[in-house]
C-alpha cells in the first residue's frame, strides 16, 4: 500500500484533467477514478485511500493502474 505517484504528480494530473476536460483522454475518467486521483494528489497512500473510499488496497491499485494508462 505504498505511494507510487508523488503528490505533486497527482496534483499536476488532476489539474490537467480540469484544464483539458473536453479534449483530453482524462475526460474518460470514472467518478471513482477521479476520487482516487484526488486522494493521491492529497498524498494519501493506497491503504488510506481504501479506508476512505471503503474499498480494498488491491482495488485502489487497480484504479491507480487505470489512471496511469488513461493519463
Amino acid at each position: 500500500g505504498g505511494r507510487h505517484i508523488t503528490p505533486v504528480l497527482a496534483t499536476l494530473l488532476a489539474e490537467t484533467v480540469d484544464q483539458h476536460h473536453e479534449s483530453d483522454p482524462a475526460a474518460t475518467l470514472s467518478v471513482r477514478e477521479r476520487q482516487v486521483l484526488e486522494l493521491l494528489a492529497a498524498g494519501q497512500t493506497a491503504t488510506e485511500i481504501g479506508q476512505t473510499l471503503g474499498i480494498s488496497v488491491k482495488t485502489v491499485s487497480t484504479y491507480r493502474a487505470r489512471l496511469l494508462t488513461k493519463l
